[in-house]
């Protein structure tokens, strides 16, 4: 497993999906993933930021970005 500032690529790949406005369903389309897998992947993303776990995608994101973890995007 590669790691990109403390995010694995696969919560990589997650986060940069729903910065752009996917739902939880599509990325897992997208990505052949399962819709736990998803969520579990992003659960991971906000624990590793130190993000509550309550927290919206929106501030999920917003704190990636802040932390250069979503370069364009």
């Amino acid at each position: 497993m590669v790691v990109k500032r403390g995010l694995s690529n696969r919560e990589l790949d997650v986060l940069r999906r729903a910065a752009e406005g996917m739902h939880h369903a599509v990325i897992a389309e997208s990505l052949g993933l399962s819709l736990s897998t998803v969520r579990a992947n992003l659960y991971n993303a906000r624990r590793r930021l130190n993000i509550p776990v309550g927290a919206s995608i929106t501030a999920l994101v917003a704190e990636a970005r802040r932390r250069g973890i979503l370069e364009g995007v």
